[in-house]
């Protein structure tokens, strides 16, 4: 007998005769008791003697289910099988720069943006303190006619008396630009004039000898001194070298100089209008500018060192208060209010006024004491604190 199986040339048919292999043939044939006469091959031939008709179509649908079965199970696999894993990769080099997820990118960028921002600066800047050092009068023995000058730091700390005639009136205390001396008026002699002082010791030098001067001011260079004269009945301004030599007048009806901070101008009080004004005399061809329209100036007076503005005092006897106002001219402006304050003085940098005011005795004729105070009226600190009068502050190195 023969054993013939013929597949037809079906898409399907194929697909089924392509899977078949020897031992497949084998074993259909050795049920059906026959033998394989090709093993390979798309197209097979089996031929039967005695083969019955109907098993045919049951063995054709038992490989079509079975061809099922396997290709189920070959999706099913395929669907579970857990997601693949990336292999690790290698770091990163300058010449690999590594990838950024969108988060890290939108991170990075605003960390960017971050960093070269302008820091903002701080909520507000610390002032500086008060430094240097300040001369004054001082009336140790509580009589107006026998006054001293004393010498302390711009804080109240390291009093230091300097004049030691007890029965000598001293006034108008000024520092020389170098803070080595003090220039000064005192009547030691019986009449009033200059003298020099050298801080590092030794006697006062006597630097005018023909009476009624008073109120030195020394040259930002160092090598002029202005002053007044004034013999009760009349003021001048006056000009001398350093030494003392020649003195010669320089305009009437003046009193009070302050130096300009370029040493090219001297700030004044003068009455030459008929109320007393402040005006500026330019040494260079000495004319004179009024740089005040205001009631009630008194005199003393001090340039900011900037060479910006004027200070003075404006004001009726205890009612007297500091007034700021513009070198170039212009309305003033009040910093201070009661007190009864006179008498101001910058300081060399410009961040402090040194007045004398009444504000703890107010009234009281000994109660004046060295107070300091900012341009913009802020920060009033008391220095002095005795019981007798401190006055006419003048700030030095």
């Amino acid at each position: 007998m023969r054993c013939v199986l013929r597949v037809e040339g079906t898409p399907l048919s194929q697909g089924i005769a392509d899977s078949l292999t020897s031992q497949t043939l084998k074993s259909i044939c050795t049920n059906l008791t026959l033998s394989p006469r090709k093993a390979y091959g798309k197209y097979v031939k089996l031929t039967a003697m005695e083969f019955p008709r109907w098993l045919l179509p049951a063995i054709g649908a038992g490989i079509v289910l079975l061809s099922l079965i396997l290709c189920g199970l070959i999706a099913s696999r395929l669907l579970l099988a857990p997601p693949a894993v990336e292999d690790p990769q290698p770091p990163p080099t300058s010449a690999d720069p590594p990838t950024q997820s969108p988060q890290d990118a939108v991170a990075a960028t605003l960390a960017a943006l971050t960093a070269q921002a302008p820091t903002a600066p701080p909520s507000s800047t610390p002032r500086p303190e008060p430094s240097g050092r300040i001369v004054y009068t001082c009336q140790l023995s509580g009589q107006s006619d026998l006054n001293q000058i004393c010498l302390m730091n711009a804080d109240g700390s390291g009093f230091r008396r300097l004049t030691t005639a007890d029965s000598a009136d001293h006034l108008y205390p000024t520092f020389a630009p170098d803070g080595s001396s003090i220039l000064y008026t005192s009547n030691v002699t019986g009449d009033y004039d200059l003298y020099a002082l050298n801080l590092a010791g030794g006697s006062a030098e006597r630097m005018t000898t023909f009476g009624d001067a008073y109120a030195p001011a020394v040259s930002p260079d160092g090598s002029q001194i202005v002053f007044t004269r004034a013999d009760g009945e009349t003021s001048s301004l006056w000009l001398m070298n350093r030494d003392g030599s020649n003195a010669r007048f320089l305009v009437g009806q003046a009193w009070d100089a302050a130096w300009s901070p370029d040493g090219t101008r001297i700030l004044h009080a003068s009455d030459r209008t008929g109320e007393i004004q402040l005006f500026i005399l330019t040494l260079a061809d000495l004319t004179l500018q009024q740089v005040t329209d205001q009631p009630g100036l008194r005199g003393r007076n001090d340039w900011s060192p900037d060479g910006q503005t004027l200070a003075t005092y404006i004001g009726e006897p205890w009612n007297r208060e500091i007034w700021l106002f513009d070198a170039a001219g212009g309305p003033g402006r009040q910093i201070t209010n009661g007190g009864n304050n006179l008498a101001p003085g910058y300081s060399l940098d410009g961040h402090w006024i040194v007045i004398t005011a009444y504000y703890d005795l107010y009234r009281d004729d000994n109660g004046c004491e060295i107070y300091l105070i900012r341009p913009d009226g802020s920060d009033l600190r008391r220095l002095t604190e005795n019981d007798y009068c401190d006055w006419q502050p003048s700030w030095g190195p």
